[in-house]
């Protein structure tokens, strides 16, 4: 329900050309995936969801440049990473260089 109230308020504010369309779609975003505005740019990696977000910015991966500078042995130490899923954000960061936000 919450859900479709956000994709129509988004879309009337669309209609009536409203400067609030980018703060709805973040919105929608974080309702999906249950997560506070600091997490928007982790879970935007493939296998990253809000859980994962949440260990690795405990852990001081707050941005993707981090992830970028960190090695893949540190990032898999995180709760819940491993070395497999540390390599794949590790090619996802470096495949998207130069772009904080992956989207």
């Amino acid at each position: 329900m919450v859900r479709w109230l956000l994709h129509a308020m988004r879309e009337l504010a669309r209609i009536y050309n409203f400067n609030c369309v980018p703060e709805l779609t973040e919105l929608i975003v974080r309702v999906e995936n249950g997560c506070k505005k600091e997490l928007l740019n982790l879970i935007q990696l493939r296998g990253i969801g809000r859980v994962r977000a949440r260990a690795l910015f405990n852990a001081g991966f707050k941005t993707i440049s981090d992830l970028r500078r960190a090695d893949v042995e540190r990032i898999a130490r995180v709760k819940t990473i491993g070395k497999r899923l540390a390599e794949s954000i590790k090619k996802q960061v470096e495949s998207k260089r130069g772009r904080e936000h992956l989207g």
